[in-house]
């Protein structure tokens, strides 16, 4: 499963590349994501958490920033790696981090 996770994630860094040489715009690499995307919802449903208490992550995107496609792509291989991922999403204060910590007594903060 985490072999899909990655593909999708090279499948859309090459997007990226072939921006930045200017080989498509940006209508694609929008549509492309949003194509990444769905097959992640796909794909979350059957990633099976590894044996014990899975280890908790805090991911997102800090206040100010709101690009957040390898902030999705990691959660994605993090969670096909077994590990329970809370995402408070993208542009997101300090504190909203410290209280998603606190509450789901996160292992790690991404």
């Amino acid at each position: 499963m985490i072999e899909a996770v990655r593909a999708l994630g090279e499948g859309i860094n090459r997007v990226a590349g072939m921006y930045e040489k200017g080989e498509v715009f940006m209508p694609e690499v929008l549509l492309s994501s949003d194509v990444m995307y769905a097959a992640f919802n796909i794909l979350k449903p059957h990633v099976k958490p590894g044996e014990g208490r899975a280890k908790k992550i805090v991911i997102g995107t800090v206040e100010g920033d709101v690009h957040d496609i390898g902030k999705n792509i990691l959660k994605a291989i993090l969670a096909a790696a077994g590990f329970e991922v809370v995402d408070p999403g993208r542009d997101v204060p300090v504190e909203k981090f410290v209280s998603a910590v606190m509450e789901n007594g996160a292992d790690a903060l991404q």
